[in-house]
């Protein structure tokens, strides 16, 4: 028996923490006895078919669109070895339906792609014949393209289902309140986007939502929940086992103060990015106490920082860029010490960041590791301490002067039976003091900072070769600023280095020799410099 691939349930813009990681330990054992879960894997076996349900499929495979002939497998009798279709091992019924299509589609020159991606989504209609699959508990139709076609309103008779995703699949129409019928669902995802969303409340309410008490994923991405006023919030918190809400770009211009008894004691996850909410923050987000995820960018929050979040006792990840923040930003402490990931990018912030940072190392155990603080107004030289991040971004901001030294022995650290020794600690500028660990005297370095971006400030000086020390590094933005000297000759050491962008300073000097041995360079902009000689081999 394989288990389930549950990779892309969630979002490429948040890496899995343990919130995700029980959500789908949750999501697969749902389906102990599903003989293929992967979409497209051969039996190891064959699968007794059941003549009615496979019958149902093809009425279902008749109506649709297939210009890729994704579905060419469904001939035959064997249905539960059909791509996409999974059967209990015992009794032979179809459980599963993964029909997403998983073509993934990135922005190329000619644009190429985005026909791609439509030649190889589903289309047509979707045929009532999927009624005769009575023991159906999941159904995912998502990334494909039904032409604004309605949801039928007999999804709303599955109700074996567990799983149902409709995302990004371009239904239209109202929401059928017939999906109030799903009682034993755990996961549903009508997200789309939302310049494109065709899909419409009935009765401009989400009445039909509070009979789904045993949700605990639920995506509305992109649908207007403005004409519902509060209803939204009082029907979302008539769900208590919800784990995760994802309300992005949905109009949402307010949220209610009061909203009595709190039924989301469970809720892990957050997001409201992308709407019009304001200061202040009700007293019921507030005691959310399990939240350890909470994304608010791109609203409309303006004043100072509010530290009133630290009441969250269990965040992990806090996001509020794109907003209207301002000041300097204040120490954070307290429950700020158990952030992994801060984003507060693209605000109005000013003055230096010691105090954020003399408060971040002031925690007995810090656990930042993504620190971003692009695009704002920030200034002065910060602090040559910054734990163990992984990730720094302080782009587009008015920092000057050289970039410093800070290459520091620290004491010898013991983890259990392994001795950790840290060798080197480095800072530049705007950087972590970074900590190359070997365990058990191995030679292998751990340099644990993966990506910098100090672009676009008026960083002046050399490029100091302590840089090389920070082997485990990815991404290396120093372009835009006013960096003199030549480029490290050992900067080929950083074998990991995928992205270097040392564009538009005064360099000079030759392109160094052993760059020619970073071997997962991909992208190499040194252009709007003062470079002599050749280019290596």
């Amino acid at each position: 028996m394989k288990m389930y691939s549950f990779a892309n349930l969630f979002s490429s813009n948040f890496h899995l923490n343990i919130a995700h990681y029980f959500l789908l330990f949750f999501l697969a054992s749902l389906f102990p006895h599903t003989t293929k879960l992967c979409f497209g894997d051969a039996l190891p076996s064959v699968t007794p078919c059941i003549d009615e349900e496979r019958r149902a499929l093809l009425a279902f495979k008749q109506d649709l669109t297939d210009p890729s002939g994704r579905l060419s497998s469904w001939a035959g009798q064997h249905c539960c070895q059909w791509k996409g279709i999974s059967c209990n091992n015992k009794t032979g019924h179809v459980e599963m339906m993964n029909l997403g299509n998983t073509y993934t589609y990135t922005l190329s020159v000619f644009d190429a792609e985005s026909d791609e991606m439509e030649h190889s989504s589903l289309g047509g209609k979707i045929n009532p014949s999927l009624l005769g699959l009575k023991h159906l508990n999941y159904l995912d139709l998502s990334q494909n393209d039904f032409h604004g076609i309605p949801i039928p309103k007999f999804f709303g008779q599955l109700k074996s289902l567990r799983y149902l995703n409709l995302s990004y699949a371009s239904f239209g129409g109202e929401i059928p309140p017939q999906f109030g019928n799903l009682s034993n669902l755990n996961y549903l995802d009508l997200s789309e986007e939302s310049d494109y969303s065709l899909l419409e409340l009935p009765s401009n309410n989400l009445n039909w939502l509070s009979n789904l008490s045993s949700l605990k994923y639920l995506n509305l991405e992109g649908l207007g929940l403005n004409k519902t006023g509060e209803s939204w919030l009082h029907a979302v918190n008539m769900l208590p086992s919800l784990l995760e809400l994802y309300l992005p770009a949905c109009q949402i211009e307010s949220l209610p103060l009061s909203l009595g008894n709190i039924s989301l004691k469970s809720l892990l996850i957050l997001d409201m990015s992308y709407n019009d909410v304001k200061f202040p923050f009700p007293e019921w987000l507030l005691n959310l106490a399990k939240l350890r995820k909470l994304d608010l960018r791109g609203n409309s929050f303006s004043g100072a920082f509010p530290l009133e979040l630290g009441r969250l006792k269990s965040l992990e990840h806090l996001d509020l860029s794109f907003n209207a923040l301002e000041g300097q930003i204040p120490k954070l402490a307290g429950n700020f010490c158990k952030l992994k990931i801060l984003n507060l990018a693209s605000n109005k912030f000013d003055g230096g960041i010691q105090d954020l940072l003399s408060g971040l190392t002031s925690c007995l155990n810090t656990n930042l590791e993504s620190l971003d603080l692009s695009s704002n107004m920030l200034q002065r030289e910060p602090l040559c301490n910054l734990g163990y991040l992984h990730i720094l971004d302080l782009a587009h901001n008015n920092f000057s002067g050289t970039i410093p030294k800070c290459l520091n022995h620290l004491s010898a650290l013991t983890h259990g039976n392994s001795s950790a020794y840290d060798l080197y600690s480095y800072y530049d500028q705007q950087t972590s003091v970074v900590k190359v660990t070997e365990l058990e005297y191995q030679r292998q370095t751990l340099m644990l900072v993966k990506s910098i971006d100090l672009s676009s400030n008026s960083l002046e000086g050399e490029i100091p070769e302590e840089i090389c020390s920070l082997l485990l590094l990815h991404s290396l933005n120093l372009s835009e600023n006013q960096l003199n000297g030549n480029i490290p000759s050992n900067i080929g050491s950083l074998q990991l280095l995928e992205v270097l962008d040392l564009s538009r300073n005064r360099l000079s000097g030759w392109i160094p020799q052993s760059l020619s041995s970073s071997t997962f360079l991909s992208h190499l902009n040194l252009s709007y410099n003062n470079l002599t000689g050749r280019i290596p081999l």
